[in-house]
């Protein structure tokens, strides 16, 4: 019972006794009760190293980590789609009998990729030994949806609006609505953040618009962000007119001065008409 043995080399001596007759052997053998090591440090597009659940929107994928052993035989890399997939559905990435550490162990292509992914490296020793660890990643190649549905262009307004839209994406990172002066503002000022994405044109943000100028345009812009680097944005120009209207009376028939009592009057009724 070698169980619980250290790994090494061990020699062994067999002598079997039958009658005056003596048989007699010995040889060597290896002892290996260690899992192979295993480690996917990165899989990742560039040298930094993302945690579990990175989102990548590239071509391509390049896989490093670890695959070493004592006793090695090699490593299968490999992928299947969605979390924790059935045996059938992975598909072969790399298969190599060299051993690595913290450097490449394969690439594929992602171009055609959308949603998770499982990666599998997989290896077994020549005690029989066999070890596979997972790693999940998100290939996002779309852009997220930024739509305004409210207010409509130039649309005329006081004080409050109600800003309705949606925003959202799979992979959201962010949300934020600006607004700026004029038609093509340079300058943007920010009135809202989320990282929640909103959907079915649901109210995005209530803007109390108390400080801006009495009457001007305004261009109001939503931008959505995900974590694949993608923007979208959509933008709407509005009216915004805090001064009351303005109104003069005019006869319609001539009035007549009395100088004397500092009046004016007609010689018959008189109609107004307001300007």
């Amino acid at each position: 019972n070698i169980s619980g043995k250290p790994d090494g080399e061990y020699a062994y001596n067999l002598k079997i006794i039958y009658g005056a007759r003596t048989v007699q052997q010995s040889g060597k053998m290896i002892v290996d009760n260690t899992l192979p090591e295993l480690n996917i440090t990165s899989p990742h597009l560039s040298i930094s190293e993302p945690p579990q659940y990175s989102v990548y929107s590239g071509d391509s994928l390049i896989i490093t980590g670890t695959a070493k052993d004592a006793f090695f035989t090699g490593y299968t890399l490999s992928y299947a789609k969605g979390i924790s997939p059935v045996e059938s559905g992975y598909v072969e990435i790399n298969n190599s009998r060299d051993q690595v550490e913290n450097n490449i162990l394969g690439k594929f292509d992602i171009a055609n990729f959308e949603g998770m992914y499982t990666i599998r490296l997989k290896s077994i020793d020549k005690a029989g030994n066999e070890y596979s660890i997972t790693r999940e990643f998100i290939a996002d190649h779309k852009n997220p949806i930024a739509v305004i549905t409210s207010p409509a262009e130039n649309e005329v307004f006081k004080d409050e609006i109600s800003i309705i839209g949606t925003a959202s994406d799979e992979n959201i990172e962010s949300y934020n609505v600006y607004y700026g002066i004029g038609e093509s503002p340079s300058d943007w000022n920010e009135i809202a953040h989320d990282i929640y994405p909103v959907i079915d044109n649901y109210l995005v943000y209530y803007w109390n618009t108390g400080t801006l100028p009495l009457q001007s345009a305004v261009t109001i812009k939503l931008t959505v962000r995900d974590r694949a680097g993608h923007e979208s944005s959509s933008q709407v120009k509005v009216i915004f007119d805090k001064n009351p209207p303005t109104t003069t009376l005019k006869p319609i028939i001539p009035l007549y001065n009395d100088e004397i009592n500092n009046r004016k009057f007609a010689n018959s009724s008189c109609k107004f008409k307001l300007e």
